[in-house]
């Protein structure tokens, strides 16, 4: 997956047509609720694989922040750049702004506090889910049409 990223990236063209794009990012999503599932289940068994698991959700999950960021977000900034896209923005960084919530995750399962570490994974479980539905329901149907500014702004509130 590293290496397709990478090709894309340098790329000159985008090598995601609209509808290939969304899907992968669909299909990462699916990756990434695997493998925090998987976490899940490591730290209910207390498991020290835990914080292997964590760290390989991370890595996907920055993988898959890359893809948005660059051809995603990008295309949305670019295709209604005469939109006051400030809301947008806010989404854009919603998710770099709780990376400290994995960094505090990481530190408890290295301390094997494992009843801390199930509370911030809730957490992380219920901004992760909703975030997701979010894209998928909404956000992903803005890169697809074209919408005036009023009814960008009406479907990202």
């Amino acid at each position: 997956m590293l290496k397709s990223i990478r090709k894309t990236l340098r790329s000159k063209e985008n090598k995601y047509h609209k509808r290939d794009l969304i899907k992968k990012l669909q299909k990462d999503h699916q990756k990434l609720l695997k493998l925090f599932l998987a976490l899940e289940e490591a730290i209910n068994k207390k498991s020290p694989n835990a914080i292997k698991k964590l760290h390989h959700f991370i890595d996907e999950l920055e993988l898959h922040l890359i893809l948005e960021n660059s051809q995603f977000y990008t295309h949305l900034e670019s295709k209604y750049r005469f939109c006051n896209l400030k809301k947008l923005k806010e989404i854009k960084e919603e998710i770099p702004k709780n990376a400290t919530l994995f960094l505090q995750l990481k530190n408890t399962l290295e301390e094997k506090n494992f009843a801390e570490a199930q509370e911030l994974f809730n957490i992380i479980r219920t901004f992760l889910f909703k975030r997701i539905r979010f894209e998928e329901e909404k956000l992903y149907k803005i890169y697809d049409n074209l919408h005036t500014c009023n009814e960008i702004y009406l479907l990202l509130r």
